[in-house]
């Protein structure tokens, strides 16, 4: 067999499909669980597009039913995902793994009080910008874990976090 079918079964299989995550190229997936905000929100990652690592745009993640007016950022990590409780008392999970990396914060718009704001990045043009930020040089098989954090100063913690998602970049 090849490399993925000689690896099935040794190797992390977050979705347990039973293929190993980085034979899946071009794959998205979410995991993990997202928290609920002072106002109810629960937040949505979720993407467009497809990761390939001989793009430099057209692949966006989106974050959406996040509190309106709030500041929000994403974060990605190359080491697998987690699960772990964000705060005490918090009904947010972190679910990527550090070492993590920040994407740029933004303001969620909408309106405040309300599950209208949203957080959006193109994934490959921000990486593209950025030759050395980590994950780069991007290569097919490439396992990526994201989620976005956004204000919260009522939670524990100060904030909620969306589900996780994880992408397998392609060729």
């Amino acid at each position: 067999g090849d490399a993925c079918e000689i690896a099935a079964g040794t190797q992390l299989d977050t979705n347990l499909n039973g293929t190993p995550d980085n034979c899946e190229t071009g794959i998205v997936f979410t995991y993990c669980t997202a928290g609920t905000s002072m106002n109810g929100c629960v937040g949505a990652l979720n993407a467009s597009g497809t990761p390939s690592a001989a793009a430099t745009s057209g692949f966006v993640l989106i974050g959406s039913g996040l509190e309106g007016q709030r500041q929000a950022l994403m974060f990605y990590g190359i080491n697998g995902p987690k699960a772990q409780p964000w705060a005490a008392g918090s009904t947010s999970y972190k679910c990527v793994r550090s070492p993590m990396k920040r994407v740029d914060p933004a303001n969620t718009g909408g309106t405040a009080g309300t599950c209208s704001g949203i957080y959006i990045v193109d994934f490959l043009a921000w990486l593209a910008a950025r030759p050395t930020a980590g994950g780069n040089p991007l290569v097919a098989g490439r396992v990526f874990n994201t989620q976005v954090w956004y204000r919260d100063a009522a939670a524990p913690g100060g904030g909620n976090l969306t589900n996780g998602a994880q992408f397998t970049m392609a060729p």
